[in-house]
């Protein structure tokens, strides 16, 4: 019985964390043939996540979003320009696996807004 029990909790935790909405950082730089994960989130609410990317990389950037909600992607650059965005207003579609290839080494800022 506990075991039943134990195994029931398991399972029910392990579905509610694999529902979530997560995003995925990977990079390759410019002489690398493979990307690998360098950051991975959960997306839960509008949050901004600073990094430094490298010229001449690109960076594979996936959103994983089991709940069939968009979720807009925008880059920022040190002078929070956008350099940037996941969403294409033309087509008004976001797009949930794209590469952004840095166009310069520095600080840049990833905001991920979930889309209601």
């Amino acid at each position: 019985m506990k075991i039943l029990l134990f195994t029931l909790l398991f399972v029910g935790i392990s579905l509610v964390s694999y529902a979530q909405s997560s995003i995925k950082i990977k990079s390759k730089g410019a002489k690398s043939e493979q990307y690998v994960a360098i950051k991975g989130y959960e997306i839960k609410e509008t949050k901004e996540y600073s990094y430094i990317f490298s010229q001449q990389s690109a960076y594979h950037i996936s959103i994983e979003d089991l709940k069939g909600k968009d979720v807009l992607v925008n880059i920022y650059d040190n002078q929070r320009k956008e350099v940037f965005s996941n969403y294409d207003a033309s087509k008004q579609k976001y797009y949930k696996d794209f590469i952004f290839s840095c166009p310069q080494t520095g600080m840049y800022y990833v905001k991920v807004s979930p889309k209601p």
